[in-house]
C-alpha cells in the first residue's frame, strides 16, 4: 500500500514537471514570433508605399488629365444650376380684360351672416335641465326638527315640494328635482331611500 502511494506521488511530480516545461516553451516561442510579425508588417507597408509611388510616376499624364478635367466639371455644374427663365402664362380664359379678378367680391357688399346650426345633440345647460319627480324617504328615527331642516335644504336647491309625509309609518317627500342635484341629497345620513315617482294611470 505504501509502495503504491509513492508511485502515485512520483507520477504526479513527473506530470507537473512536463507541463511546466511545455508552458515555458510556448511562452518563449510566442516572444520569438512577435518581433518577426512586426518586421513583416513594416516590410509590407514599405512595399505598398513604393508600389503607389511607382504607379504615380508611371502614369503622369493620367494625373494631369484628371486635374485638367476638374474645372470643366465645375463650370458645367454652375451653368446647369443657373435658373432658367420661366415662360409667361397668358390668361386667355379671362372674359373681361378690364377686370383681372372677375371672382373678387364686391367691396360694397356687406358681410355675410354666419350660418347658425342647431345643436340638438348637445346636453342641456344646467339652467335648462328638466326636473324629475322623486320620492325621498327618510329614516324612521328622524325628528320633526330634522324633517323641517331637510325640507328647507331641498327648497334652497331649487326643489319643488309636491307632497309631505310625516307619520309613524312614513316620513318623506314627493319632490320635483333636477337630476344633477340629486346626489348631494342621497348622501345625507337622514335619507333612507330615493326612487323615481312612477305615475300609475288607471
Amino acid at each position: 500500500m505504501r509502495k503504491n502511494c509513492l508511485n502515485n506521488s512520483f507520477l504526479i511530480l513527473i506530470l507537473t514537471t512536463i507541463i511546466t516545461i511545455v508552458l515555458i516553451l510556448l511562452s518563449a516561442s510566442h516572444q520569438h514570433l512577435e518581433p518577426i510579425m512586426s518586421v513583416n508588417n513594416s516590410q509590407g507597408e514599405e512595399e505598398l508605399h513604393l508600389s503607389n509611388s511607382q504607379s504615380t510616376d508611371a502614369h503622369p499624364h493620367l494625373t494631369s488629365a484628371f486635374t485638367d478635367s476638374q474645372p470643366k466639371t465645375e463650370s458645367s455644374t454652375t451653368s446647369s444650376s443657373s435658373p432658367r427663365p420661366e415662360p409667361l402664362h397668358q390668361h386667355t380664359n379671362d372674359p373681361d380684360p378690364s377686370n383681372p379678378h372677375p371672382l373678387a367680391s364686391d367691396p360694397n357688399e356687406g358681410p355675410k351672416p354666419a350660418a347658425q346650426g342647431t345643436h340638438s345633440s348637445e346636453s342641456p345647460e344646467p339652467d335648462q335641465e328638466p326636473k324629475i319627480d322623486y320620492i325621498i324617504t327618510l329614516k324612521q328615527d328622524t325628528t320633526k326638527e330634522q324633517y323641517e331642516l331637510y325640507k328647507q335644504q331641498l327648497i334652497d336647491q331649487g326643489a319643488q315640494i309636491k307632497h309631505e309625509y310625516f307619520s309613524i309609518i312614513l316620513k318623506g317627500y314627493a319632490v320635483s328635482l333636477k337630476p344633477s342635484k340629486l346626489q348631494s341629497f342621497q348622501q345625507d345620513p337622514l335619507v333612507k331611500d330615493v326612487e323615481m315617482d312612477q305615475k300609475v294611470h288607471i
